[in-house]
């Protein structure tokens, strides 16, 4: 048993040890470029210490209390709202309520001439939520089957759209990265946006597959869900958090606010694949489909109607006029 708790000991370090060479190399600390130097030395010391010196227990002690107390430092590094931000993430969106009135300020609707050429527009608006009608669920594929963005859009009886994309706050300095993902690299952002921005940004720019499902969701669980997404949005602007390519990303974070509705339920890997959560909403019966998986996706796609808009003015209808028959839906 004892030599057993030492293997188990052992890996524990070892495992500690792996995971803080990414922490150091990306620490959200000033002066990157000695962390990197960091990360280096402390990849290197072990190994090396275990080699060459003779007493090896106190060398894996030595190695799991300096990985303890690093570790310990690098959980409490905390998320910051000042920074050089990307002209995408410059502000943030905040809510006010009174009584059945939300006051919605700094509502994203850029201009686009191209993905990374436009002009910055954002304005503010009041919203009843007694006004509020349809829930919408958004996937966007960009080349990978498995992997998607997810947005929701909340429909309005006056014909308006609010759209949530949960993103990663970045600084100009930064490109986006799966890994970096992991280790602090980017505040979590609530990006609230018109449709003809979040989705004509995907379709018309980036080139990538866009689908618009419209929920079954009940009208009071929809305005839960509407003030619950308004209040985290809020609290952001005032208490940052870190971005996690899992636990916090584009839909367990959406996830988390609809189980609040929904309770407790068996989680679900393709939370993770999350290319395929329209399917985990068609076999819950959050979604209706129009046949099989493709058909219905073929039904949803939005990507033919978006060439055919006139008047940009009526873009969140004409997205949901009659489907467009085409033999270009699905993914790439």
């Amino acid at each position: 048993m004892t030599r057993l708790l030492r293997v188990l000991a052992s890996i524990g370090v070892f495992g500690l040890w792996l995971w803080l060479i990414p922490c150091l190399y990306y620490a959200p600390l000033p002066g990157g470029g000695v962390w990197t130097v960091a990360a280096a030395v402390f990849a290197l010391v072990p190994p090396v210490a275990l080699a060459f010196l003779p007493d090896r227990r106190r060398t894996l002690r030595v190695t799991g209390v300096v990985s303890a107390v690093l570790f310990a430092g690098w959980l409490v590094v905390p998320a910051s709202n000042d920074g050089d931000w990307a002209p995408d993430y410059e502000r943030l969106p905040t809510a006010s309520f009174d009584g059945d009135l939300v006051r919605v300020r700094n509502i994203r609707n850029f201009d686009y001439r191209s993905e990374t050429d436009f002009t910055p527009r954002y304005y503010d608006a009041i919203y009843d939520l007694e006004e509020l009608d349809t829930l919408d669920f958004i996937k966007v594929h960009w080349g990978l089957e498995n992997i998607a963005h997810t947005m929701l859009s909340f429909g309005f009886r006056d014909g308006r759209y609010l759209t949530v994309s949960v993103e990663t706050r970045r600084r100009k300095d930064q490109e986006w990265s799966t890994v970096a993902g992991f280790f602090k690299q980017y505040s979590l952002a609530y990006v609230l946006g018109d449709e003809r921005d979040l989705i004509r940004l995907r379709t018309n720019y980036r080139g990538e597959d866009v689908y618009l499902y419209p929920t079954n969701t009940p009208k009071e669980d929809i305005r839960l869900l509407f003030v619950d997404i308004l209040e985290t949005a809020d609290d952001l602007a005032a208490h940052p958090q870190w971005y996690n390519t899992v636990t916090d990303n584009c839909t367990t974070s959406l996830a988390r606010h609809i189980r609040k509705l929904r309770g407790r339920r068996r989680w679900d890997p393709r939370l993770l694949m999350n290319g395929h959560t329209d399917e985990m909403g068609i076999e819950s019966g959050w979604l209706t489909p129009h046949g099989n998986l493709e058909e219905t996706r073929r039904h949803y796609y939005v990507n033919p109607k978006v060439d055919r808009i006139q008047d940009p003015s009526d873009y969140s209808r004409q997205i949901r006029a009659q489907a467009i028959p085409t033999a270009a839906g699905g993914q790439r």
